[in-house]
């Protein structure tokens, strides 16, 4: 009897000292964690703030192609710091979303180990993420074949008209793209794992070069993405209540 009371204990114990290592990680985890969430939620709020200046943007580069006669009005270039060699007809925010530590607690079984809750509402938050990405990455192979709008080249009608919508389909990233950014910023906020006052701080000082100070300097119009994502959040729990019940 002692015997086997004796293994019972060391069998709880052992128990209990595997918990605790997990629970270990799970915190560490979770600071980690809020470290990415930091860094994408600056990412979509920027995104945010500046989608009606890109959109303006587009939206001249539309006009000067369907006022072009036969051949195109170049359009005026920028020069980004981080790809001097390289000139382009419209600022976006090119950064992609961060999900290396997401990843890596998934991959050692860290993330099995958080309460249902919070894995749920982290894998909602992480998979706006991978759309936003998705987005970023789509509109980083239309920026190419946009820069085509600074050359002279002749105009006939297939020209333009493929020209014409390559620019709505990238009107259509800027539309998603800042959906799910705000989608994400709320699902970021809510969690607190993020924090809007440290966003604001980040734009508030954004730094030369950055597609808001882009904005700024040229007095195209930003987005006030606080008022942006309260809509989106009333949006959403509206989406709530009209939701059908399940049979």
């Amino acid at each position: 009897m002692i015997v086997v009371l004796g293994v019972l204990i060391a069998l709880g114990l052992g128990a209990f000292a595997e918990w605790a290592n997990w629970q270990s990680k799970v915190a560490d985890g979770e600071e980690r964690l809020k470290e990415e969430f930091k860094r994408n939620t600056n990412y979509a709020i920027e995104q945010i703030a500046v989608s009606s200046c890109v959109t303006a943007q587009l939206d001249a580069l539309s006009e000067r192609l369907r006022k072009s006669g036969s051949r195109l009005d170049p359009a005026p270039t920028f020069i980004r710091a981080r790809t001097p060699d390289i000139a382009i007809v419209f600022v976006t925010p090119r950064r992609p979303s961060e999900s290396q530590i997401w990843q890596s607690l998934q991959q050692d079984g860290t993330l099995s180990h958080f309460p249902a809750y919070r894995q749920r509402k982290l894998s909602e938050a992480y998979t706006a993420l991978d759309i936003r990405s998705g987005l970023v990455r789509e509109m980083r192979g239309l920026q190419p074949q946009l820069d085509v709008l600074s050359e002279n080249i002749e105009l006939d009608p297939a020209t333009k008209i493929k020209l014409l919508g390559l620019l709505h389909q990238a009107k259509g990233n800027v539309s998603s793209n800042r959906l799910v950014s705000k989608q994400f910023a709320i699902e970021a906020i809510d969690s607190g794992m993020a924090s809007v006052d440290v966003a604001a701080d980040v734009l508030q000082k954004a730094a030369a070069g950055s597609a808001v100070s882009f904005c700024r300097e040229r007095g195209l119009p930003l987005v006030d993405w606080r008022n942006e994502i309260e809509a989106e959040r009333r949006n959403m729990a509206l989406g709530e209540k009209v939701k059908p019940e399940a049979h």
